[in-house]
């Protein structure tokens, strides 16, 4: 016997015990049904996003008795595949009605009409209405006149029952893909610089809808979105729903600078702290390159030693949350900086946190300059020193082969391999170069022996200087890609920063020397560098949307 038929036999024996006594008197207990005083709503229905396609309602959840929406009736009970779904309704004058998604206290409130996403098992959308101005945002519980509860139970999809759900192409702007309409996963390779991706998903019937990475994409705007990339692996769903509530996913597994460069990746990922987010993290208005992933709380991050202080610039999940900088709260921008120590890692705490006082903790380690003794602590007279020009000049213009005082060897002007197997170049003294630039004139090529004797290799600060020398220890001029990022080291080896003119085309690195691509903004002041770096000048379309920018690279509003 199913639940339904011994709850009908239930009542119907108390039905009849309680005639038995009073007729008519306790009748009503069963046929009234909690009356409101009075009501401000009506008309309300549940639809599928933006249509007026209605979703039916059921009085409980077994889904076997519908009903309309009645003022007596304050719970309701449906179920759909979709992602989202929207209220309309009518409200009597000097009366103002809002959704809920949740029973928080802050909820975020949505308009009648608006897409109100579902997450997955059953959500519970309130319908509450307010008197005109008395809605409180940081209090929606407070004043309520009427409330009424939508249960949503969101099911699998059920693609098998529609054998034409399909997309008709898949195209980027980024990448390629041999796409076809019956293959759902898709591999897609783009350069390191790519920090977003255009994709455009066209469905089989312009009767279905299309999501890309959950925002609903339409036929007035090319069926397009433009998805934002971090470094390594994206996982990008293309969702498309036919009118039956049917749905087909594929997906595009992105890898931005290669397959296993990840910095935050997920084995990276912090899942022992509370579900509280940041949505981003920006360092100095993005000079600083962070691949930021919100559920990643550990960064470590090198900057030069010039730059002296960091604006954090936090965008938490949710306009409440109360987000600190080191036990500092943040500004009305979500922004605060920190003073940076020269030569040391910084330990800076970002810690965000929702009105249930559960939280999560970010943090970045910051090293400016070196933390090794090998490069800067080192610097004296023998120290070599670097001329404009690109001229390199070892021991501060002495003769390229002196040496520090030490032991002479038997090897003399060679390179010669220690037993823990770093190089060393010894001269025609047979002392070991140490604390200075080293010109080996038979590779016409530039080397860094420290204070040890060894050569170095990776990036070097020297006088303040960030030089980048190659595995085999040579310095590196020009465009250099290092870790999946341009670089573009100067005549002497000197890593450029900001703004900087190579041929006829102006380029600008981040405070990192990470070559910068997309959208600039300094001050009032926009700009946009290509993919390769360039600046733009004159008219470009970005996102299918027209720009034109003057001869200085300014875009012209």
């Amino acid at each position: 016997m199913n639940k339904r038929l011994k709850r009908i036999i239930a009542i119907a024996l108390t039905i009849s015990a309680f005639s038995t006594i009073q007729p008519t008197k306790y009748i009503n207990l069963f046929t009234t049904e909690a009356y409101a005083a009075s009501s401000h709503i009506s008309n309300l229905i549940l639809n599928k996003t933006d249509t007026s396609n209605e979703l039916k309602l059921y009085r409980d959840d077994e889904y076997d008795v519908s009903t309309e929406f009645r003022t007596s009736r304050n719970q309701y009970y449906a179920k759909t595949s979709l992602r989202s779904v929207n209220i309309s309704c009518d409200t009597d004058s000097k009366y103002e009605t809002y959704i809920f998604a949740d029973s928080n206290k802050r909820s975020t409130a949505f308009e009648p009409d608006e897409e109100v996403e579902l997450g997955k098992g059953t959500t519970t959308l309130y319908v509450r209405t307010y008197k005109e101005g008395r809605f409180d945002k940081n209090n929606v519980k407070n004043d309520v006149v009427d409330e009424y509860e939508i249960h949503i139970e969101r099911t699998s999809s059920g693609s098998s029952n529609n054998s034409s759900l399909y997309l008709s192409s898949i195209s980027l702007d980024y990448g390629k893909i041999s796409f076809s309409k019956t293959k759902t996963s898709y591999d897609v390779d783009v350069n390191s610089s790519v920090d977003e991706i255009e994709i455009k998903a066209k469905p089989s019937d312009e009767d279905y809808t299309v999501r890309i990475d959950g925002t609903k994409v339409k036929d007035s705007n090319g069926y397009e979105e433009t998805v934002d990339l971090k470094k390594g692996k994206n996982v990008i769903e293309i969702a498309v729903t036919d009118e039956d509530d049917n749905e087909k996913i594929y997906t595009l597994n992105v890898y931005r600078g290669g397959r296993d460069s990840s910095s935050s990746d997920s084995s990276k990922e912090d899942n022992k702290q509370d579900p509280v987010y940041l949505d981003d993290l920006k360092l100095n208005n993005g000079d600083i390159k962070l691949d930021f992933n919100k559920k990643v709380t550990s960064y470590d991050v090198k900057v030069a030693s010039t730059i002296d202080s960091v604006t954090i610039e936090t965008e938490p999940d949710d306009d409440e949350y109360e987000v600190t900088v080191n036990g500092k709260s943040v500004n009305s921008k979500n922004q605060r900086t920190v003073d940076l120590t020269l030569n040391k890692k910084n330990e800076i705490k970002v810690k965000v946190t929702n009105e249930d006082d559960e939280y999560r903790t970010y943090t970045l380690n910051i090293t400016r300059g070196t933390v090794s003794s090998s490069n800067d602590n080192n610097n004296n007279n023998n120290s070599g020193t670097v001329t404009p020009g690109g001229t390199v000049t070892p021991g501060g213009g002495n003769n390229n082969n002196n040496s520090s005082n030490n032991n002479a060897s038997a090897a003399k002007n060679k390179w010669v391999k220690t037993s823990n197997g770093n190089w060393q170049y010894y001269d025609e003294n047979g002392l070991a170069l140490k604390n200075k630039w080293f010109k080996d004139t038979s590779k016409n090529k530039w080397y860094y022996l420290d204070a040890n004797g060894d050569m170095k290799t990776n990036w070097l600060q020297n006088n303040g200087k960030w030089y980048y020398l190659n595995y085999d220890g040579s310095m590196m001029t020009g465009w250099t890609k290092i870790n999946g990022f341009w670089y573009y080291l100067n005549t002497d080896g000197t890593m450029l920063v900001g703004w900087y003119k190579i041929g006829d085309n102006w380029y600008y690195s981040n405070a990192d020397g990470a070559m910068r691509t997309g959208w600039l903004q300094e001050g009032k002041t926009k700009y946009y560098l290509n993919e390769n770096g360039t600046m733009q000048k004159g008219q470009k379309t970005i996102n299918g949307v027209n720009y034109n920018f003057d001869a200085s690279g300014k875009l012209v509003e």
